[in-house]
């Protein structure tokens, strides 16, 4: 199946089963969601972004809470929608977002960027609750376990793991 409906180039795409949701954004700055299973448009999310070649670079579905996190590197901005495209919240990012991932429970995002800066936030309205020490390189890639086990890849070839006793994201 194909699914249409950007203009520009896919910069980001994310998927929960559990919400029948594709979402996928590009460098238009439009996210559209389609409906996983039956492969329709439902939505088009067109938010007021700067203009920048990899808007939405970061996207990211949340089951629990239902909604979309998108990072908008042209302003540095972190920003949560509805899955009807109200917006939720949005706050300003020390540094371009490079990676990211939700709990399985819903309630926490976790990023990592190009300082390095590992940080944990609340989905709902994207306050920080924790910010880790900065690593010795770039956060690239990021995945959080559902027993809270936190693995974050590094632009130096780097892995690093924190397991539950040495990093409580509670």
């Amino acid at each position: 199946r194909v699914l249409v409906g950007h203009r520009e180039g896919i910069t980001g795409v994310a998927v929960s089963v559990g919400l029948d949701l594709v979402a996928s954004a590009s460098g238009d700055g439009r996210v559209i969601l389609h409906s996983l299973r039956k492969a329709t448009h439902l939505c088009t999310l067109t938010p007021t972004l700067p203009p920048h070649p990899a808007t939405g670079a970061v996207l990211l579905v949340s089951d629990q809470a239902a909604c979309i996190v998108l990072f908008s590197p042209g302003d540095l901005t972190l920003r949560s929608y509805s899955l009807g495209g109200a917006e939720l919240a949005r706050v300003e990012s020390c540094e371009r977002v490079m990676a990211a991932a939700c709990t399985q429970d819903g309630r926490f995002l976790v990023t990592g960027g190009e300082q390095g800066v590992l940080l944990v936030r609340h989905v709902h309205d994207l306050s920080l609750h924790r910010r880790y020490q900065q690593l010795h390189a770039p956060i690239t890639a990021l995945v959080v376990s559902v027993e809270h086990c936190v693995i974050v890849g590094l632009q130096d070839g780097s892995l690093l793991l924190w397991a539950p006793t040495s990093l409580s994201l509670l």
